[in-house]
């Protein structure tokens, strides 16, 4: 099959599943209040949800049939969004959630990207292989995990305004920084290890660093809402999307060693 039909069916699989996930999300009747805010604020919310997940691991296993992990990751994460636009405003984003329903929605969309990495690892192989893998290299995991940090900055620098779609473009710019800075930091660990760590970094922000640098008086007032507005759905989505472009672009700054390694390009490492 050549490029022009796999690059093709790619397309279509993420199309797909965007719109069949957008409908399973918020196919309710003109009208119906928003769902959410959080994946598992009720039964109705949690169920729609666990769909849009299994919608988005069939396109991203189509996506890996007929590409590539850096090409799978992103389909998982752009469907998945398409599902979370669905949920409630920026303004219950901002007030309604809790610290643990926060920990819980992390805790869960967690498990679920393991899940599918498990899932698409079996079907097609290791995603995103590093070159080499990663025998003996298991120490600079911590490494790339700390290196994502650079996500909640530029998240939080990003949401400036009270629309859903600002929350999820933070954290798909964040995600783009993580994935950048992960796979620099720790070269020969596999990304979808790596990508594990990045709801739990965005908990963090939404739950530890975003109040200790916006209240809900400087919000009313026209601050803007930073890593409030960013919720665990936002980083599953978006923020694996954007994880799986900076993974890619990372390989740009990546070279080969005469003994078969890879390490930061001259460029990256002065």
């Amino acid at each position: 099959m050549d490029d022009t039909w796999r690059s093709s069916i790619r397309t279509l699989s993420m199309v797909f599943g965007m719109i069949l996930a957008a409908f399973v999300v918020g196919a309710g009747p003109q009208g119906t209040p928003p769902l959410g805010p959080l994946v598992f604020s009720d039964v109705v919310t949690g169920g729609a949800m666990i769909l849009a997940v299994a919608v988005a691991t069939g396109a991203a296993v189509v996506a890996f049939r007929f590409g590539d992990g850096g090409g799978g990751l992103f389909a998982f994460g752009i469907v998945l969004w398409a599902a979370g636009r669905h949920l409630a405003p920026t303004v219950d984003r901002f007030f309604v959630p809790t610290t643990a329903g926060l920990l819980w929605d992390g805790l869960v969309l967690s498990a679920a990207i393991f899940g599918v990495s498990a899932v698409l690892t079996k079907v097609t192989g290791p995603a995103c292989r590093p070159e080499p893998p990663d025998e003996g290299a298991s120490d600079r995991l911590a490494v790339g995990w700390l290196a994502m940090l650079v996500a909640l900055p530029i998240a939080h620098l990003a949401t400036v305004t009270n629309d859903p779609g600002q929350a999820a473009g933070g954290a798909a710019l964040g995600g783009v920084a993580a994935g950048l800075a992960g796979r620099l930091a720790a070269p020969h660990v596999s990304p979808f290890r790596l990508m594990l760590a990045l709801v739990p970094i965005g908990v963090l922000g939404r739950a530890v660093v975003g109040p200790a640098l916006i209240d809900a008086e400087a919000w009313r007032l026209g601050a803007g809402p930073g890593l409030l507005a960013t919720l665990p759905m936002d980083w599953a989505g978006a923020g694996v999307a954007g994880f799986a472009l900076g993974a890619v672009w990372a390989r740009g700054f990546l070279k080969p060693t005469p003994t078969g390694q890879n390490v930061a390009s001259d460029a990256v490492s002065g």
